[in-house]
C-alpha cells in the first residue's frame, strides 16, 4: 500500500463519523504530484490545460487553477465553472474534429486567406486511456509529418495543442503508464529543430485527477442469495459515473479498499452492489474482501 493510500485510509478512519456517504474524496497532495509529473513531460514554456470533462467539480478546477493550469472547456456550463475558478486561460474546442492532415491543410489554407482570421496552429488528439508509451510516440510521428506537410505549403505553425491521452490504471490488473519512459522519449523530440519555434499547449484530464480521487461508500446491508454473498452500498450508479453505461464493463472490479469496524482476519468472496433496483448496479463480482458488516 502506498503512503498516499495509507494517508487517505487514516483520514477516513479518523473522520468516519463525520463523513456523509456516499462521497468523493480528493487528495490535494496527489493532485499536486500528478500536475508536477505532467509538467515535466513538456518544455518550461508549455501551457497546460485541464479538460473539465474528466471532472468539473469546482473545487478541483479551483485547485488546478491555483497551480497555474488553464481550463479546456466545452459548453457554457464548463465556461462558467472555469471563470468562477479564476482560470487564467480558457480553451474551447471547435467543431472540426477528426481530420486527415490533408483536410486540415485545406481548411488552414482557406482560413489563412481570410483577412479577419489568423491561423496559429493545430490541435491533435491522440486517443484516451493510453497505458503504454509506444502509441503516444507513434502519434508524435504523425504530428511531425503534418508539420512537414504544412511547411511545404508555406504555412507556419506557431502553436500545437496536444492531447496525449495518458491513461490511469482503473483495475488491479492494469499496469500504470511509464511516465519516466514517456518523458525520456518526448524530450528526445522536443530537442529537435522542428519543435524549436513551436509553443506547446497540452491538455490532460484523468491523468491529472483520477489517481487522486476516491469514491467512499458505506455498507447498508448484506445478503446470502443463490450461493453468493452480496454486500450493498449506500451509493450506486446514480452517484458513481465511472460505472455508467459501457464504463461498467471496462471498469468492473476496480481497486477496492476496506475499512471495517471489527477487523477480522478471515476473508470471503462477495459481490459489491449499489442501492438501485437494477442488476446493472454492480461495482465488483467475486471480490476477495474482509468480512464486512453494516456501517463498514
Amino acid at each position: 500500500m502506498t503512503k498516499k493510500t495509507r494517508r487517505v485510509l487514516d483520514y477516513i478512519t479518523a473522520h468516519r463519523d463525520e463523513l456523509s456517504t456516499p462521497l468523493y474524496l480528493y487528495n490535494e497532495l496527489a493532485l499536486n504530484k500528478a500536475v508536477a509529473a505532467y509538467r515535466k513531460l513538456f518544455p518550461d514554456n508549455a501551457k497546460l490545460f485541464y479538460s473539465l470533462k474528466a471532472n468539473p467539480q469546482p473545487g478541483i478546477v479551483q485547485h488546478l487553477s491555483n497551480l497555474g493550469i488553464g481550463a479546456e472547456i466545452t459548453g457554457q456550463g464548463e465556461w462558467d465553472i472555469g471563470v468562477a475558478a479564476g482560470s487564467s486561460r480558457l480553451l474551447a474546442g471547435g467543431t472540426q474534429f477528426g481530420l486527415s492532415p490533408e483536410q486540415g491543410l485545406s481548411i488552414a489554407q482557406a482560413a489563412a486567406s481570410l483577412a479577419h482570421i489568423e491561423f496559429l496552429g493545430l490541435h491533435f488528439y491522440f486517443g484516451s486511456q493510453r497505458l503504454s508509451v509506444a502509441p503516444i510516440i507513434q502519434a508524435i510521428d504523425v504530428v511531425e509529418e503534418t508539420f512537414e506537410l504544412f511547411h511545404q505549403a508555406n504555412l507556419d505553425i506557431k502553436i500545437v495543442d496536444l492531447g496525449l491521452g495518458c491513461g490511469v490504471p482503473y483495475l488491479a490488473k492494469d499496469a500504470a503508464l511509464d511516465i519516466s519512459a514517456l518523458r525520456q522519449q518526448l524530450w528526445l523530440r522536443w530537442q529537435s529543430e522542428i519543435w524549436s519555434s513551436i509553443e506547446i499547449w497540452a491538455e490532460a484530464g484523468r491523468a491529472l485527477v483520477a489517481s487522486a480521487g476516491y469514491f467512499v461508500a458505506r455498507v447498508t446491508d448484506k445478503k446470502r442469495l443463490h450461493g453468493k454473498t452480496f454486500v450493498f452500498l449506500d451509493g450506486g450508479l446514480n452517484v458513481h459515473n465511472p460505472g455508467v453505461g459501457l464504463g461498467r464493463f471496462f471498469r468492473s472490479n476496480p481497486v477496492f479498499l476496506f475499512i471495517t469496524t471489527a477487523p477480522d482476519e478471515r476473508v470471503e468472496t462477495i459481490d459489491i452492489v449499489g442501492n438501485l433496483c437494477t442488476s446493472a448496479d454492480c461495482f465488483g463480482q467475486n471480490v476477495e474482501a474482509p468480512r464486512l458488516e453494516q456501517g463498514d
